[in-house]
């Protein structure tokens, strides 16, 4: 979010490179260890069993792809994330609450 808004709110020649570099690095570091943790330990993921943290996993992780896609390239580093996130976002208690179409 803070690369979001740092791209939305300042001018380009008001954009500080470090703190940018900073925040991004946070968010890679933070998918590589969810990509690890779901590799290790698979969170549940049917309408009956997925929890907040899995709410909060496929939500985040499909709003990186739609803000920042060039930040964190699914394929490449974080298959299972990516995975995990495609299969949260095609149940229907996500499918009846779409946000963010125009992103």
């Amino acid at each position: 979010v803070q690369i979001v808004y740092e791209h939305a709110l300042r001018p380009p020649d008001k954009q500080h490179a470090p703190w940018l570099d900073r925040v991004s690095e946070q968010m890679r570091a933070a998918c590589a260890e969810l990509e690890a943790e779901l590799v290790r330990a698979p969170l549940a993921c049917t309408e009956d069993t997925i929890d907040q943290g899995g709410v909060c996993a496929a939500v985040v992780w499909d709003f990186m792809q739609r803000t920042l896609p060039q930040g964190i390239p699914a394929a490449a580093h974080y298959p299972a994330l990516a995975a995990y996130s495609m299969q949260a976002e095609a149940l229907p208690a996500f499918a009846a609450a779409p946000y963010l179409d125009n992103v």
